[in-house]
């Protein structure tokens, strides 16, 4: 199910090194941290990045995503949206209803149940992923 375990890590780790520099202080920080707690398994961290439109946060998602993936180490990186214009914009971006077969119509009369069995390829989503946007 996680497809896109395998990349060219010399090439990714290029393009870390060509676009880390373009970040400005308060940015370098926040990826320096982030890429920091993952790659020393520092456990369940959640990270919020709030800042106005057009303060690059996209830009630094995409690097994050890039520098996870060319680390060589065994890390899944999920990129998981809500709106399929954002899933565009990020890495390998995908719908939340696409990955999890979430419905499209929700109806409150019934019960919302999400048709992933624990076992099944889907069902292991959770346990193999290192790292969520």
């Amino acid at each position: 199910m996680i497809k896109g375990r395998s990349y060219d890590k010399n090439q990714l780790q290029e393009i870390v090194e060509i676009k880390l520099p373009k970040l400005v202080d308060d940015q370098k920080n926040a990826f320096n941290v982030i890429a920091e707690n993952l790659m020393n398994h520092q456990g369940r961290i959640f990270f919020f990045l709030v800042a106005p439109g057009g303060t690059i946060k996209t830009f630094l998602i995409n690097l994050l995503l890039t520098q996870i993936r060319s680390s060589g180490k065994v890390y899944v990186a999920l990129t998981v949206v809500s709106s399929g214009i954002a899933a565009t914009l990020l890495s390998r971006g995908r719908t939340a209803h696409l990955t999890f077969k979430l419905p499209l119509n929700l109806s409150f009369k019934r019960k919302f149940v999400c048709p992933i069995r624990k076992n099944g390829s889907r069902g292991k989503i959770p346990e193999e992923t290192s790292f969520v946007v």
